[in-house]
């Protein structure tokens, strides 16, 4: 293909995938037409969780998420809370701090575990969710650091938003399902798909977030040729998920917003639960394929007589091909649903911003797929690696022996408790403060002695904690 792009067809009708079409609008500011192949395909979740890279990428497009940011349809939360059997008070707070004080030059964390205190009151965001409090983080006072909210979304408002927006600006829309794909024989590259109402639509650059389409493509030999990339596998753990199946329900009530997320263990599921202002909602994760298990049952008549389930979700495997080849990108398996320990649509835009990054300009130059696939790899290997320490962190809260970690966590947990520092990659998916304030959840605050700590005069960081707990109790 010697012509610059001019056209990009995306497969599907998930938020997935008007976001992607309204970012990759916005982003190359009308140089390419944009056609959606609605095949009406709608699995959305009650609500999803965004991160303050969601709200960063919408705002650094010019997106006025306003219309889906009011109470009734949307909540932020400054910090999760990890409950431990059925006490609230027995709980592990996780920070959205993403920098903390520091007492010369050492960071707040090893302080605290040296002087035998409990970190989260000294943390700023986790102060604000136990106080049910939300703040800008422009509101904060430098000296008491930085923290980034999360939230959960309504999911059909966003997706109706999503394509009010798409159907503004003049992206095209075709309801139809794809029922094949024609491709180069020689580069296979897709040059046509075939449309379940006739028609055949010649193809440059196609984005799949179907799983119908996945499906179809799985029944043919579709990339044995021309795919350049297959030596780029994602091995290791980076098409292993925690869980398989999402189910959520909905309890009606008229309650203030709670500023947190609440995580505990319900049987072998484990139960994401957030409040917005007129309703609660409680999402299951598991992997029991054959329905919904004995646990959860009870545990909804017990305490959620009246919920209603809304969304039931399979999660496929994240895919093990790579994601780009020749002209066709596979976005089908990042539902918003994959993880309750950190949003998976951060996954999703990162994916697109990859993909921005290395736009074919003239060309598909085999050098930008496989930088895309090896960039794109590590961003999903971070991903799975996380909710993996994550889920092996809730697990120990409840003393599941059968949990392990992964070489490389292994190795993330043995660095963090013997010198406090953070192996992380450069740009990487989770943040280096991300992994910091998961590692102090997952060792248990079990710290090795530093020499450079013990010099130090603990009657003087004392006196220093002591004044910073009253600048942040003037929150």
């Amino acid at each position: 293909m010697s012509e610059a792009i001019k056209n990009i067809t995306i497969i599907g009708n998930q938020t997935e995938t008007w976001m992607t079409a309204i970012l990759l609008f916005r982003a190359l500011q009308g140089r390419c037409k944009i056609t959606v192949i609605d095949n009406q395909e709608v699995s959305e979740p009650a609500t999803f969780e965004v991160s303050a890279y969601f709200f960063e990428i919408h705002k650094r497009f010019g997106i006025n998420l306003k219309p889906v940011s009011q109470p009734e349809n949307s909540v932020l939360f400054a910090a999760t809370q990890i409950i431990s059997g059925q006490a609230a008070d027995k709980s592990v707070w996780l920070s959205h701090d993403v920098a903390l004080p520091q007492y010369k030059g050492i960071e707040l964390p090893h302080i605290t575990s040296f002087l035998n205190l409990p970190t989260e009151n000294y943390s700023p965001s986790i102060y604000l969710a136990k106080h049910n409090k939300m703040l800008a983080p422009k509101q904060f006072n430098p000296v008491l650091g930085r923290y980034e909210p999360g939230g959960q979304i309504n999911g059909e408002v966003y997706l109706n938003f999503l394509k009010e927006a798409a159907k503004f600006v003049g992206i095209s829309s075709i309801h139809a399902a794809v029922t094949n794909v024609n491709f180069d024989s020689e580069s296979g590259q897709v040059r046509q798909l075939v449309l379940s109402d006739g028609q055949t639509l010649d193809c440059q650059l196609v984005i799949n977030t179907s799983y119908q389409t996945r499906q179809l493509l799985n029944q043919t030999q579709a990339f044995d040729k021309g795919t350049q990339n297959k030596a780029i596998q994602n091995t290791d753990t980076a098409n292993k998920l925690a869980f398989s199946r999402c189910d959520q329900f909905i309890v009606e009530n008229v309650a203030p917003a709670k500023h947190s997320k609440t995580i505990r263990r319900v049987g072998h599921s484990v139960l994401s639960q957030t409040q917005f202002l007129n309703k609660t909602v409680l999402s299951f994760y598991s992997n029991d394929d054959s329905g919904l298990n004995p646990d959860v049952q009870q545990y909804l008549q017990t305490h959620y007589p009246e919920s209603n389930q809304v969304y039931q979700h399979m999660q496929m495997p994240l895919p093990a091909e790579p994601i780009w080849q020749a002209n066709w990108l596979d976005f089908s398996s990042f539902r918003f649903t994959l993880s309750p320990y950190y949003p998976a649509s951060t996954l999703l835009l990162r994916g697109v911003m990859r993909l921005l990054e290395l736009f074919p300009g003239a060309d598909f130059e085999v050098s930008n797929t496989q930088l895309f696939n090896q960039q794109y790899h590590l961003d999903i290997t971070g991903f799975s690696e996380y909710q993996a320490l994550f889920n092996y962190t809730v697990n120990l809260m409840f003393s599941d022996e059968s949990s392990q970690l992964s070489e490389q966590n292994q190795h993330r947990l043995a660095l963090f408790t013997s010198s406090g520092k953070v192996s992380h990659e450069l740009n990487p998916m989770i943040s280096r403060e991300n992994w910091r304030n998961l590692l102090m959840c997952a060792s248990q605050n079990q710290f090795g002695f530093d020499p450079v700590l013990q010099a130090l005069d603990p009657k003087a960081m004392n006196q220093w904690l002591h004044q910073l707990i009253q600048k942040i109790s003037h929150l």
